[in-house]
């Protein structure tokens, strides 16, 4: 299905739900929302800070996890269609690519991935299990929220990243029971079951939070030797949460969470073999004679059959984490915060990287089929120590952040085989990254109404030390820091002094600048500029010129605009961003000739080749042009081109894009919610087209596949929520509705070891889920009192008895719009001889009881101040304060309280209107 005829279809659809409809059921929008629209506002830690999305100055994509069901975002590769500008690679072995396979923001690697505030592991070339552990489906449940947030990182917190963020923040406890289950079952066998409980201990106190899920689905591609089924899916995961507020101004939660997953592991196709490929006086024909005859066998069965892989193919993953998180508001304008965290990494995997029936390049094997091919532990903390000055009109951060990623216990022998010939590697890494920062935002009202400044600084040390031992063969070399070659036992005798060791240290500084500009209530402006670096690593199986690779520098200049408004009596929200980045010492994996005792062969080394300069923009928008329909396109553009990429680095055109960048990415998500009657509950039905255009995967001459095609995908979901008024939800979904297949990786090996190989989409697939909602505030309504009508009297002047007056999350200035509302309530006040009046604060649910209390008061304050300056008398105003406690408007799950954000002016004895 071509891009063209998948927007015609979504277009006639629209089109006949537009005209074809006579009555329709509002979709439920909160009353009373902070922005004009009314949409839902999802609150995100991009500043590590509670903020709503459309006030912060960086782009950012967040899903609540109703987004995430509707948009059936599984695991980060579902992700990445949905999120402009960001691409993942799936390819099991990219050795000659241009990053190692993972996921790229802005076109640049290097993205950290965040779980409960804390980095999962490292996605540097000292370990990789943090990328892994992403991709991985079981973590997007019971979720709070997903944030993905653009640009160079790291000022405010944390890892230093110089692309962008994924961050998950899942659900914690709070002092109401209730909670979840569901199954979900469809074709491939797919069982699927999650769940969630919340359980309050002591009110107020102590809560807890259980949840899980797990998956059991057969794969989709068929090992024609065995039988086996590869890309399957077998895993559990599971979440533990405690909530402990001894006191308002201090609250501790303790997060314990693990995942586990032991699969058939997945498929790689072959697609091109090289029989003539010369290995020092023998060829890859000579070796393997049928080579050709199992290739073109091969390409009969297809993306969905194969020869079978030439060893029992492994995919095992045991992850867990124990994260604790303390908040201490030390007074009013001081808060201290503290995480600390261990996470434990244990991975077994065997890979055949052609799966075309035999050993040309194979990772692990059934000598290695129990214990753990990587087993490791990273320790992080981080310190924030967060205030407020100068009349609060500085927010200011101040913190320090160590990781340290080290070996935990025995490793396997990772047996390597090249065209048969088996060696062994031996690992023990660890890594260490320290940094300091701080980082402030000044209002600036006093000059330009909604005018801030925001800088930030950051200087980060890393430390890497390698060590590796290992077993002469083909392509393998273990050698002194020298970069001489040692002399390697077989493994019946294995000698143990065959290592080499290296350390490596790097360190730098990073900084970030913005001004942004609230010009309305609802519009949001703002420049911003960052830099960042991305260490350096080493190439332990190298001479010693190529030993070691320096870091990666990123300099990027954003401008974006975050406005909610009106087209065609529709609410539309439309974010908008476009940057400029120069890239400089860009790492590329290459590979390199070394001299072995076998004669002259190639090794697969991390360089620093190139510097590119990146343009792109981005643009989300959501639109209900009716209230029965929602209509979400987005889209990202990105120019990138190598500066200087040198021959000897295996290219020698510098207009030719750098690795794994699309240039364009679009789609669009329509809802369109069925007008049926209340009482049955609310039927909605989700398209979501997502197309991304080609990219390059290298530029080695003689390569036969060098692009990743363009590909498009599209899915359907129905869900029905609240069935017939009870707290019930079914959904029926199909991915890959067209059922095209595509790739998503190369393997290109073609000019080194003779082949090129591909990894392949998931086919059509359909299921159905059924979910039953307990406990929580879901109690039906109070009937309404009888109506009796007063007596007739002459017409009076109307005049308001209460005014609502909204602040910005986490914010007590009034804006431009509350002022006028304040003013009109003084005025009526006055002109109708009104004697009192009585100004209410409130907040939401986020932060202690304590600070909630003050914020609240500081609102009411506000009001009262600017009441007192249209002349109401300060013995006329009765100020009360109310904290989340004090709700008066329960909200949807997933949506913050913003019509909590309020003060409330009320006239004496007046009723509520």
């Amino acid at each position: 299905m071509s891009a063209r005829s998948a927007m015609l279809l979504f277009g006639s659809a629209a089109a006949v739900a537009l005209t074809g409809m006579s009555q329709v059921v509002a979709q439920t929008n909160q009353v009373g929302a902070a922005t004009s629209s009314g949409m839902e506002e999802i609150v995100v830690t991009a500043r590590r800070a509670n903020e709503r999305i459309q006030t912060v100055p960086i782009a950012i994509t967040a899903f609540s996890q109703a987004d995430l069901e509707k948009k059936q975002i599984h695991d980060i590769s579902d992700l990445a269609r949905e999120v402009p500008s960001l691409n993942v690679s799936l390819s099991q072995s990219d050795t000659n690519a241009g990053y190692a396979a993972g996921a790229t923001l802005r076109g640049l690697p290097g993205t950290v991935v965040y779980f409960n505030d804390v980095p999962i592991g490292s996605t540097d070339y000292s370990q990789l299990n943090g990328i892994l552990h992403s991709f991985s489906p079981g973590f997007l449940y019971d979720l709070d929220h997903l944030e993905v947030d653009k640009g160079p990182q790291g000022t405010l917190f944390g890892k230093n990243s110089i692309g962008g963020l994924i961050a998950y923040q899942s659900q914690r406890p709070t002092n109401t029971f209730e909670g979840y289950v569901q199954a979900t079952f469809g074709d491939y066998g797919d069982r699927e079951f999650e769940g969630a409980a919340n359980i309050p201990i002591v009110q107020d106190k102590l809560a807890v939070r259980i949840a899980g899920q797990s998956q059991q689905r057969d794969g989709y591609t068929t090992d024609l030797q065995t039988g086996k089924d590869l890309d399957n899916r077998n895993y559990y995961s599971w979440r533990i949460s405690v909530k402990l507020t001894p006191s308002d101004d201090f609250q501790d939660v303790f997060v314990y969470d693990g995942y586990w997953q032991d699969t058939n592991g997945s498929s790689n196709i072959a697609r091109y073999v090289n029989p003539d490929l010369d290995l020092g006086g023998i060829t890859v024909g000579q070796i393997y004679p049928n080579l050709s005859a199992l290739l073109a066998q091969q390409q009969r069965n297809g993306a969905r059959l194969t020869n079978g892989p030439s060893i029992p193919l492994i995919g095992k993953d045991y992850f867990y984490g124990l994260t604790n998180i303390t908040t201490w508001d030390i007074s009013e304008n001081l808060t201290l915060k503290n995480i600390a965290a261990a996470r434990v990494f244990k991975q077994l995997f065997a890979i055949d990287d052609s799966n075309v029936g035999l050993p040309l390049l194979t990772i692990g094997g059934p000598t290695n089929n129990t214990g753990w091919d990587d087993n490791s532990v990273q320790y992080t903390e981080e310190i924030q120590l967060q205030g407020k000055a100068l009349g609060d009109k500085l927010s200011w951060v101040l913190g320090g952040f160590l990781e340290f990623d080290h070996p935990l216990g025995a490793l396997n022998g990772e047996p390597t085989q090249y065209f048969g010939t088996v060696a062994y590697y031996y690992f023990h890494n660890s890594a260490r990254s320290q940094a300091a920062f701080v980082h402030g935002i000044y209002d600036l009202s006093d000059y330009v109404d909604g005018l801030r400044f925001t800088g930030g600084y950051r200087y980060t040390w890393d430390y890497l030390s390698v060590q590796q031992s290992g077993t002469g063969g083909v392509n393998t070399i273990i050698r002194d820091p020298a970069g001489n070659p040692l002399n390697c036992s077989s493994p019946a005798n294995y000698d143990r002094n065959c290592t080499n060791a290296t350390n490596a240290h790097y360190s730098s500084f990073g900084w970030n600048v913005g001004l942004d500009d609230q010009i309305t209530h609802d519009t949001l402006v703002y420049v911003r500029a960052g830099n960042a670096y991305r260490p350096g690593g080493v190439n332990s199986t190298l001479p010693a010129e190529f030993q070691q690779f320096k870091p990666e520098h990123v300099t990027d200049v954003e401008l974006g605009v975050k406005s909610d408004w009106q087209l065609l009596d529709g609410h539309v929200r439309t974010n908008a961003d476009i940057f400029h980045t120069d890239y400089k010492s860009i790492q590329v994996s290459q590979l390199v000739p070394v001299s072995t005792s076998s004669g002259p062969t190639v090794e697969s080394a991390t360089l620093n080749a190139a510097s590119a300069s990146l343009y792109g923009a981005e643009f989300e928008m959501t639109w209900t042009p009716l209230k029965s329909i929602e209509i979400s396109p987005h889209a990202s553009y990105i120019f990138a081109q190598y500066e200087k990429y040198p021959a000897e680095f295996g290219g020698t055109d510098s207009s030719k894009p750098p690795f794994g960048v699309p240039k364009w990415q679009y789609g669009v998500t329509g809802t369109y919610y069925l007008p049926v009657d209340e009482a049955w509950g609310t039927i909605a039905a989700s398209l979501a087209y997502s197309w991304k255009g080609h990219q390059y995967v290298t530029f080695s001459p003689g390569e036969p596949a060098n692009i990743i095609a363009s590909s498009e995908n599209l899915d359907l979901r129905v869900d029905w929520t609240n069935m017939f008024g009870q707290p019930l939800d079914l959904g029926a979904f199909v991915s890959n509705l067209t059922d095209n297949t595509h790739i998503t990786g190369i393997t290109a090996l073609y000019t080194s070891i003779g082949f090129t190989s591909a990894t392949y989409n998931a086919p059509r697939m359909f299921g159905f889920s059924l979910k039953y909602r307990f406990g929580g505030q879901d109690q039906p309504e109070e009937a309404q009192a009888t109506y009796t009508a007063p007596p007739v009297v002459a017409p009076a002047p109307t005049v308001p008895k209460s005014y609502l007056v909204f602040f910005d999350f986490n914010r007590s200035d009034l804006s431009s719009r509350a002022a006028i509302i304040v003013d009109e309530a003084a005025k009526n006040a006055t002109s109708t001889n009104v004697s009192k009046l009585e100004v209410t604060g409130h907040t939401d649910t986020v932060g202690s009881d304590a600070y909630n209390m003050r914020l609240s008061r500081r609102r009411a304050e506000a009001v009262a101040a600017r009441l007192e300056q249209d002349g109401i008398a300060a013995s006329e105003i009765e100020i009360v304060a109310k904290g989340k406690r004090d709700l008066l408007i329960p909200t949807a799950d997933g949506v913050r309280e913003p019509q909590n954000r309020r003060v409330q002016i009320l006239y004496s004895g007046a009723a509520n209107s």
